[in-house]
């Protein structure tokens, strides 16, 4: 089942952010950048997600998701969680054995069309940044 909503697929690691945008009416072709892992990459992937009226989505990723999250809230922005597994599973069943962090984000973004993740809410984050300090 295909959403209406665009979703942003982001492969988070410690120094970058490797996005995905789907075509849709305004692109008409598929995007894939690199950005920062830090303040301005956030900008750009806010501007971005507000200019196509977009959710972002991640999966967990040792933590180095969580000042993203943050960002994106403190925005207004939705973000969404996708799990790893079912990111990955749903790659293998589409016939995607490649992987590497472009490909992810872009399975990111797919499975996240598929599955219609729901957008983390702020106490969602709260919850996630305590549970990371056990």
């Amino acid at each position: 089942m295909k959403s209406d909503i665009m979703y942003i697929g982001v492969d988070v690691s410690k120094k970058r952010l490797d996005v995905f945008m789907p075509a849709n009416e305004k692109t008409h072709q598929p995007q894939s950048i690199t950005l920062a892992n830090d303040t301005t990459g956030y900008r750009e992937l806010r501007r971005l997600a507000r200019k196509h009226r977009a959710t972002v989505c991640c999966e967990p990723t040792a933590g180095f998701e969580y000042p993203l999250i943050a960002f994106m809230h403190a925005a207004k922005v939705p973000i969404a969680y996708t799990p790893g597994y079912r990111v990955r599973s749903f790659a293998k069943s589409i016939g995607e054995l490649h992987k590497n962090d472009k490909i992810d984000a872009r399975m990111i973004s797919r499975y996240a069309e598929m599955a219609n993740p729901t957008p983390l809410e702020e106490k969602d984050h709260n919850q996630i940044h305590l549970a990371k300090q056990w």
